[in-house]
């Protein structure tokens, strides 16, 4: 066999191969063919190893069949299947290794997401728990506003009472306005992480554990939302309730 035939097998395996991996990783469906599944059994590493092996597999299946088409007669067939096998697996494990890079690479942002979410989790119930915590004060506050504003005269003891609500007023109301920054700051990071998982499923499509996490974000979002809602709320009640005290007192 010539060296020139020989070299036009090499270069034909190497170009399909590579033009099959590109246009099919593209695609979003090499991850499938190279180990891409998302069986929760199996660890990122060894995806990985199959990515390589199964690359390394199709690359040479490719090459041997492009060796044999281009043979002349068996024995060239058969040198020609031998070499594009040979150059196609090589080829097609330096594929299936770049799939297993962004395989890392794809595993640790979802990880990241993961994480934050876990720690989005806390806050949020954190943030919940305190903004009930705000309320039910501001619902007392009125009733004993209420209580305070039928007495047409006051006693010492009513007086301090009120004085005592007015800070607490003052001291809720610092903590409402955190809880608003701490929660904008929140919405802002679960911002950024839903963005995150768009550009994952864009790079990844037909992947159901990357649309799953973003919902999950979403329904984070939602639930900052409505804390944030009910946070601003808050803040007039308490200014008009301090107002209210203040005006009692000064009676």
């Amino acid at each position: 066999m010539s060296e020139i035939k020989i070299k036009n097998v090499i270069l034909a395996s190497v170009a399909c191969v590579s033009l099959f991996s590109h246009n099919i990783y593209a695609q979003g469906i090499l991850g499938g063919l190279l180990g891409g599944d998302n069986k929760k059994e199996k660890t990122v590493e060894e995806k990985q190893s199959e990515d390589k092996k199964k690359g390394a597999g199709i690359g040479a299946l490719i090459g041997g069949a492009i060796g044999v088409a281009s043979g002349d007669d068996d024995k060239d067939r058969l040198e020609k299947g031998a070499i594009g096998a040979a150059v196609g697996g090589l080829v097609g494990y330096a594929a299936g290794n770049e799939v297993a890079k962004k395989r890392g690479a794809y595993a640790q942002k979802h990880d990241e997401v993961e994480r934050a979410i876990a720690a989005t989790d806390r806050k949020i119930n954190r943030i919940q728990q305190e903004t009930a915590n705000i309320e039910s004060k501001v619902n007392s506050n009125y009733a004993e506003i209420s209580r305070l504003t039928r007495k047409t005269k006051l006693a010492q003891a009513d007086i301090k009472r009120a004085k005592g609500i007015l800070d607490q007023i003052g001291s809720d109301l610092k903590t409402n306005n955190d809880l608003i920054l701490d929660t904008r700051t929140q919405l802002k990071l679960v911002k950024n992480d839903i963005s995150k998982m768009e550009e994952l499923i864009a790079a990844h499509p037909g992947d159901q554990a990357l649309v799953d996490t973003k919902n999950q974000l979403a329904a984070r979002q939602a639930k900052l939302t409505s804390s944030l809602n009910s946070l601003n709320g808050i803040t007039p009640e308490l200014v008009a309730q301090r107002k209210s005290l203040s005006s009692i007192i000064a009676s």
